[in-house]
């Protein structure tokens, strides 16, 4: 198992009570870092734009001064022997304490300023995050949000991103999991399909065409749920693990697809009765540490607030045909 994968606490300083490691070798402290996370020399030797030879010789500098081996390389990758797993949680730490006091430090007294990195679903962050930048730069004008894809929780002991959006929280210790809401997955289809096929039952799924994702291909409950509808279909008429594809396969007719509450509003697509609705916790999860600096506690607020004021997250939520709202149309292809 990865390093940054696994849920130990965080060990104390000693690994870095060697006073030579601190007074001269911070290059190879964070090379080593480096190989720590990306789990292999030749990915670490990408990253830092350095070559495979001169990684290794730093590697071997810094066992040397430590006294011990640190790592064990192999064809798949490397593997951290125990003494290289306590020095590469030590510098883990270091380095957010560091990222976070140089941020904080590069802000004027009174003013927020700072880049946060935000990594979400993709229709979250299209259909109910991007709308509200503007009205969140106006009043955070230095701030700067940046938006990624979904990620694993490994990425925030990585440091390659401040805060996650998911449907499950990170229970490990140093970590704080906001409820942002809930997402509501129910049975959709185009109305040009339903004018076409009719309005499908239970009774004649087997009329009826489906769309699926390997999102939804889990053997546990809910989706085993959706998976017995699919069965029961026609045909799977195509796939799309890419949510906003997906989305504008269901609105150009060619199948029923499991869809979210906020894509009920669009009034080219109808909600489907079938007896089918997956709610899903989203959380907000974050380094507990990384919420004094304050450009990550405004976006916290920012996110907490926007949820919150959006009714398809609630838990008591119904579809309400034909509503429109900003980012559908881009969303949904129109």
């Amino acid at each position: 198992m990865h390093l940054f994968q696994t849920d130990a606490r965080s060990v104390s300083g000693s690994s870095l009570d060697e006073p030579r490691l601190l007074s001269g070798h911070w290059a190879e402290l964070l090379t080593f870092l480096s190989v720590a996370k990306a789990g292999s020399i030749t990915r670490a030797a990408e990253q830092l734009g350095a070559s495979r030879s001169t990684v290794n010789g730093q590697i071997r500098r810094l066992q040397d001064v430590v006294g011990a081996q640190l790592l064990i390389s192999s064809a798949s990758g490397i593997a951290l022997t125990p003494k290289g797993e306590e020095l590469a949680k030590s510098l883990a730490r270091v380095d957010r304490d560091l990222f976070l006091a140089t941020r904080q430090a590069a802000a004027p007294r009174g003013v927020v300023e700072g880049s946060v990195r935000l990594s979400c679903p993709d229709g979250l962050g299209l259909i109910v995050i991007t709308p509200a930048l503007r009205r969140f730069s106006d009043q955070y004008p230095g701030v700067q949000l940046h938006l990624n894809a979904l990620q694993n929780y490994r990425s925030l002991r990585e440091n390659s991103t401040d805060c996650m959006i998911g449907f499950s929280p990170d229970e490990q210790k140093d970590v704080t999991n906001i409820r942002l809401g809930w997402l509501h997955l129910a049975p959709v289809a185009g109305r040009e399909y339903l004018t076409e096929r009719g309005l499908p039952t239970l009774a004649t799924l087997h009329e009826h065409d489906f769309l699926d994702t390997e999102k939804y291909a889990a053997p546990v409950p809910p989706w085993t749920q959706w998976q017995n509808l699919v069965r029961q279909g026609r045909t799977t008429r195509h796939f799309s693990d890419n949510a906003i594809i997906y989305a504008v396969m269901v609105k150009a007719g060619l199948g029923i697809g499991l869809l979210a509450s906020y894509t009920f509003q669009e009034p080219t697509l109808m909600h489907v009765p079938l007896g089918l609705e997956i709610r899903l916790p989203i959380y907000a999860s974050i380094l507990t540490d990384r919420l004094q600096d304050r450009s990550v506690a405004v976006v916290r607020d920012f996110l907490v607030d926007l949820f919150a004021a959006q009714p398809w997250f609630d838990p008591t939520f119904t579809a309400q045909i034909g509503t429109t709202h900003p980012g559908l149309d881009l969303f949904l292809g129109s």
